[in-house]
């Protein structure tokens, strides 16, 4: 909605699937119901998933499983640090709660050290280099708490891969309280949740660390099954599923 070029996109999409009935457009977490209603899609032509999760990767603790009540909570910072992800307000709000709670907290920001900003060394935290796909992957799964904010203009109606990920790795999520975002660490159970001010982040903190004591990743789980491949292949092709019940 505020790209010219994509907006014309969307306009060219609509008019298309109005005249060819058989296409149809896969929407990811929530409808369009989002934006005005002169520019939603036809309801006839559109199909809407989850965000896919990382098949093989799952959380660290089993259902039922807890933290040692000594266990520090890791608190982090994953993913590319690009303009549209301002992030180093976050991190400096992190760093604050971190040295505030020492003694049951500590930060890890990870990142591909090719792209990493040369002031991210001067900030005395445990800095991991996620270039590969299975150190990214080994870091998420070591974090408690991934916080992320993004840049509203550019992820107010977009999933995020990185939540996502995190969420198939048990990290409770901490981001930013747009309409896609909320609802992808919300449904079909809470995995997460969403702040509008940098104001809100430390009571969140706080509620996730009493969340992660009393229920583990006992929730991410549950979240899981109706993100995995074959959930969705069943939204994708429901004609499939049916003749596999009754061949």
């Amino acid at each position: 909605m505020n790209s010219k070029i994509k907006f014309i996109g969307l306009l060219y999409l609509k008019k298309y699937l109005q005249l060819f009935k058989n296409l149809k457009v896969v929407l990811f977490e929530i409808d369009d119901d989002v934006i005005p209603e002169k520019f939603r899609l036809p309801a006839s032509s559109k199909v809407i998933i989850p965000h896919p999760i990382i098949s093989e990767a799952t959380p660290k603790l089993m259902p039922g499983e807890r933290l040692p009540a000594t266990a520090k909570i890791k608190i982090g910072v994953v993913g590319m640090i690009r303009q549209d992800k301002p992030i180093s307000k976050l991190i400096e709000k992190l760093r604050v709660y971190v040295t505030s709670n020492e003694e049951r907290c500590e930060l890890i920001i990870g990142t591909p050290f090719g792209q990493k900003p040369d002031d991210l060394d001067k900030l005395e935290v445990q800095l991991y280099d996620t270039t590969k796909e299975e150190d990214y992957i080994h870091v998420l799964k070591q974090i408690d708490i991934l916080v992320i904010h993004y840049d509203k203009d550019r992820y107010y109606y977009r999933t995020s891969g990185v939540i996502s990920d995190a969420g198939s790795c048990g990290c409770y999520i901490i981001a930013s309280d747009y309409p896609v975002i909320k609802h992808q660490v919300s449904c079909p159970i809470q995995i997460g949740s969403t702040f509008s001010t940098f104001d809100e982040i430390d009571s969140l903190i706080d509620q996730a660390i009493a969340h992660i004591r009393e229920k583990g990743q006992d929730n991410h789980w549950i979240w899981r099954e109706q993100r995995t491949a074959e959930a969705i292949a069943k939204i994708l092709f429901p004609n499939n599923s049916e003749q596999n019940r009754n061949p």
